[in-house]
């Protein structure tokens, strides 16, 4: 994947932009200057896995009634 700005991407992933707020900026520093992630990347990477993953649970649970 080409990305707009030239650069070639690697397979499977995709650059995205968004704003943080302080506080969620300094709670994902926090993690990767504990060693928690080796990156901001990946500790991003690893919050959106655990939300779909949440919204993924609670689906279920209402289908199961």
């Amino acid at each position: 994947m080409r990305a707009r700005w030239g650069r070639r991407e690697p397979q499977g992933y995709y650059p995205v932009s968004t704003l943080l707020t302080a506080e969620q900026y300094e709670g994902l520093r926090r993690l990767v200057d504990e060693g928690r992630y080796e990156t901001f990347s990946e500790a991003l990477r690893a919050a959106v896995d655990a939300f779909l993953e949440s919204l993924e649970r609670e689906g279920r649970e209402e289908k199961e009634g």
